[in-house]
């Protein structure tokens, strides 16, 4: 329900910026967002913005101690996708933070050793299924450069060719 409001009112992403700063989208901004099924979120946050994010979640999600901070990340972000939680601009600053998170903690996150997040996030989320029919979710990340191309994964449910 709140997704069906935020999307007829006409938007298709949010502007992450700090609380009390508020901001119009930014030619320098990085696209973060995320695709599962129907269900999809796209931000736009300045690059020093998305930096601090990243510790932002690693310190919350440790505090919970789980046993795998992973897999409680992933999990958290389909409940944000499915309960349409971005529609709040806290909430969504919240889950931009758990997906920078997921993309600097992985093996691809390598090329943010220096610190710099340079490139737009996207994982598109699939449902999978092993032999014994035991279900789960594939998070496909995306590191893109280019903003069109970063727009053009977010928003029109087509996977693109690399």
């Amino acid at each position: 329900m709140r997704g069906e409001a935020w999307k007829a009112s006409g938007a298709d992403a949010m502007v992450l910026h700090p609380r009390g700063e508020p901001r119009s989208r930014r030619d320098d901004d990085l696209i973060v967002s995320a695709r599962y099924d129907t269900f999809s979120f796209k931000a736009y946050i300045a690059p020093q913005e998305a930096t601090s994010l990243i510790g932002d979640w690693e310190n919350f999600i440790t505090t919970l101690s789980p046993p795998d901070i992973r897999a409680a990340t992933r999990s958290a972000v389909l409940e944000f996708l499915i309960e349409h939680r971005y529609v709040d601009g806290d909430l969504a600053a919240v889950l931009a933070s758990m997906l920078i998170w997921l993309a600097v903690t992985s093996p691809a996150g390598i090329i943010f050793s220096g610190g710099k997040i340079d490139r737009n996030i996207h994982f598109e989320i699939t449902d999978i299924s092993d032999p014994q029919g035991r279900r789960g979710q594939n998070f496909r990340l995306m590191l893109i450069t280019d903003e069109s191309e970063a727009n053009a994964v977010a928003g029109s449910g087509q996977t693109p060719v690399f």
